[in-house]
C-alpha cells in the first residue's frame, strides 16, 4: 500500500464515536474547533511550517479511518499529507466581521469529514488588519482529545516562535499513539467487570431530567447556553474545595447530582463523567497524544437528610473509585449493567474543561486572544464547566429533545444550587435552594396574588374571601343541570358533581380531616379528579395533586414531604 506508516485497529472509545458519527453525518457531532485571535506580526509561511512540523511529528494528526467492507474498523496512518488552508484578507470586509467569522466557522462544521482521508483536520487564517488574524483550527475528536489537541496548540505556536527567531526547535521525544492501543489489548477485564457490575447493580433505566419533550423526531441539531458564576461564588468554591479537599469538579458533580435528582424525582441518580484516561503504567503516557479520554457512568444517591460535606466527601471517593477502570469501554460497561440493550446508561455528561492556557512571557511576537474550544458530543445534553475566575457553566443540548428557556431555567437552578453550597455547606442535600430569586418571587408572590371580586352573573359580585368552593355550588344551585366537568371519562352535571362532592366531603370529615389538612389525591385527569378536588376542598382540606405515572418513590416523597394523612385514589 502507498503512503502507509502503520495500521492499528481502534480503541472502544474511537469505534463509540465512529459509529455516532456514520449514523449522524449532518448533525456536526464530534466535529471540533479551536478558534482564536492572533495579534502581532504574523508570517504565513512560517506558521504553515511550523503546523506542517506538529503533522509530521504526530502519528495521529497523519490518520484516516476505514471500516467499510472490513470486519473490524482500523487507523491507518499515512507517511505524508498535505495539510488544507483556507487563507483570507477581510481587511476590506464591510460587514460585521464577528458576523462574518461566524458564519465561516458554521460553514466548515457543516462541510464535516471524509474520515477515510487523511488528514482530518483543516487550518483557516483570517487577515482582519495589518496586525491581526483570526485563526481556526477545525479537527476530528476521532483523532485526539481535549488536552491532546491543547498539548499539539502550544506546541505549533513554540515551533513558530522558534522558526520566527531563526532557530531550530527543539522538541521532546515523544512515543506514539499505537503504544496505548497495544496497551488496551493487554488488560484483563475481570476485575473491571465486578467493580462495574456491583456499582451499577439494580440500576435499570437512566436518570431521566423529566423536561426533555421525548417524541417522534429523532434527529440531532445541537445549540448552546451558558451562564457564569459570579467572582464572589466562584471564589467561595474554590475555598470550600480547598478547606475540606474536595476538588472543584467534585462539588460542580455533587450540584448536577442534586439538580438530577430534584428534577426526576429518584434519589439514585447516575450522569457520565468525563476520564482522561491515562494509565500511569504506560511508559511516556504524559507526553502521548491521540483519543485517550473516556466517559463513563458515576452513580450516586442522593438522599436528603444527609448532610453536604459527607456527601461530597463519599461522591470524590465514589469518582475515584471509577478512575481505577478509566480504561474500560463504556459499551463493556453497558452490557454489565442492568440498563437493558440500547438504551444509553445516562442521558446527561459533566466535562471540567481545565486545559492549559496559553503562555504569554512577553518574548512571543504573536499574542492569543479569546481562544474557544467548540466540542460536540452525542448526548442529549453535556455541561461543561470551565474554572476561570467566574466559573462559566456552558450547556450544549440537542434542541429537538429540549427547550431554549428549559435550558436557560435548568442553568439558573445550578447556579442558585452552586452558591448555596458555597455560602451554606452545612445544610442538608433537601435543605439546597434549587429556585432563582426571580422563581422565588413569581411563585409566593406574583401566582398567589389572586385576590379579586368574582362575578357570579351580571351586575353581581362575590367578594374576594369567597372559597372557590361555595361559588361552585351557588352557581350549581342556579344551573344544575348544566355540564360541570367534561373528561375522557364521561362527564358530570353541576348537580352530579355537587352531590358527589358532599359524600366524599362527609367521608372524609368522619375520617378526621379538618381545615388546613392536606389530602393526597391519587388521579388521572378525569371527572373523577373533579370530584376530588371539590370533595377535599368542601371538607376543608387542601388537596395534593400525585400524578399515577410518578414513580413510587416520588409519590412516598411527596405524602412523606406533606405529612397527608390520607389518599383519595381514583376509581379502576
Amino acid at each position: 500500500m502507498e503512503n502507509v506508516a502503520d495500521i492499528y485497529p481502534l480503541t472502544p472509545t474511537q469505534q463509540g464515536i465512529l459509529y455516532h458519527t456514520i449514523r449522524a453525518p449532518e448533525s456536526e457531532v464530534y466535529f471540533e474547533q479551536i478558534r482564536c485571535m492572533l495579534d502581532g506580526p504574523l508570517d504565513v509561511l512560517k506558521m504553515q511550517a511550523a503546523w506542517d512540523t506538529v503533522v509530521e511529528r504526530h502519528p495521529v494528526l497523519r490518520t484516516a479511518f476505514l471500516w467499510e467492507g472490513l470486519d473490524t474498523p482500523l487507523q491507518v496512518v499515512r507517511q505524508t499529507v498535505t495539510i488544507p488552508w483556507d487563507i483570507r484578507d477581510w481587511q476590506t470586509t464591510t460587514e460585521t466581521v464577528e458576523t462574518q467569522l461566524e458564519k465561516l466557522a458554521g460553514d466548515y462544521r457543516q462541510k464535516g469529514f471524509n474520515l477515510a482521508k487523511a488528514p482530518l483536520l483543516r487550518m483557516v487564517l483570517v487577515k482582519l488588519a495589518d496586525e491581526r488574524h483570526h485563526f481556526i483550527w477545525n479537527f476530528h475528536h476521532l483523532m485526539t482529545d481535549g488536552w491532546s489537541t491543547h498539548q499539539m496548540f502550544k506546541e505549533a505556536f513554540d515551533v513558530y516562535e522558534s522558526l520566527v527567531r531563526g532557530e531550530q526547535p527543539t522538541l521532546p521525544t515523544i512515543k506514539p499513539f499505537r503504544n496505548y492501543v497495544a496497551w488496551l489489548k493487554k488488560q484483563d477485564n475481570a476485575a473491571a467487570e465486578s467493580f462495574w457490575r456491583e456499582q451499577l447493580a439494580g440500576f435499570e433505566t437512566p436518570t431521566p431530567l423529566q423536561v426533555d419533550k421525548r417524541g417522534a423526531n429523532t434527529s440531532i441539531s445541537y445549540a448552546e447556553a451558558d451562564i457564569h458564576l459570579t467572582t464572589e461564588t466562584t471564589a467561595a468554591l474554590n475555598a470550600l474545595a480547598r478547606q475540606n479537599r474536595l476538588t472543584l469538579g467534585t462539588l460542580v458533580q455533587g450540584a448536577w447530582a442534586i439538580l438530577l435528582s430534584r428534577y426526576s424525582g429518584e434519589q439514585d441518580v447516575s450522569f457520565g463523567i468525563t476520564l482522561s484516561g491515562r494509565p500511569a503504567s504506560l511508559p511516556g503516557v504524559e507526553n502521548m497524544v491521540g483519543m485517550f479520554i473516556n466517559t463513563l457512568p458515576l452513580r450516586t444517591p442522593v438522599p436528603d437528610s444527609q448532610p453536604l460535606l459527607p456527601w461530597l466527601e463519599q461522591l470524590q471517593s465514589r469518582q475515584l473509585a471509577v478512575r481505577q477502570y478509566e480504561h474500560t469501554p463504556l459499551s463493556n460497561v453497558q452490557r454489565w449493567s442492568d440498563v437493558p440493550a440500547g438504551q444509553s446508561l445516562f442521558d446527561s455528561i459533566v466535562v471540567f474543561e481545565n486545559y492549559p492556557a496559553p503562555e504569554d512571557n512577553g518574548q512571543q511576537s504573536l499574542t492569543i486572544n479569546d481562544m474557544r474550544y467548540r466540542e460536540q458530543s452525542n448526548y442529549p445534553l453535556a455541561l461543561l464547566v470551565v474554572p476561570d475566575e467566574q466559573m462559566r457553566l456552558l450547556v450544549i443540548y440537542n434542541q429537538n429533545r429540549f427547550e431554549a428557556d428549559t435550558i436557560q431555567r435548568l442553568l439558573g437552578h445550578l447556579t442558585t444550587l452552586l452558591a448555596a453550597i458555597a455560602a451554606q455547606p452545612e445544610l442538608t442535600l433537601g435543605e439546597l435552594p434549587l429556585l432563582t430569586d426571580r422563581e422565588r418571587i413569581q411563585i409566593f408572590r406574583e401566582w398567589n396574588d389572586t385576590a379579586t371580586s368574582a362575578p357570579l352573573s351580571a351586575g353581581v359580585s362575590l367578594p374576594p374571601e369567597t372559597c372557590i368552593h361555595n361559588l361552585i355550588a351557588e352557581y350549581g344551585d342556579t344551573t344544575p343541570d348544566k355540564t360541570a366537568v367534561s373528561a375522557h371519562d364521561g362527564s358530570l352535571t353541576y348537580a352530579e358533581l355537587i352531590t358527589r362532592a358532599n359524600q366524599l366531603a362527609h367521608r372524609l370529615i368522619a375520617l378526621g380531616v379538618s381545615p388546613g389538612t392536606p389530602v393526597g389525591l391519587y388521579s388521572e385527569r378525569s371527572a373523577e379528579m373533579g370530584v376530588g378536588i371539590l370533595g377535599i376542598m368542601q371538607a376543608g382540606g387542601a388537596y395534593v395533586p400525585l400524578d399515577p405515572a410518578y414513580p413510587p418513590e416520588r409519590v412516598a416523597f411527596v405524602l412523606a414531604d406533606t405529612n397527608a394523612p390520607l389518599v383519595v385514589s381514583q376509581v379502576h
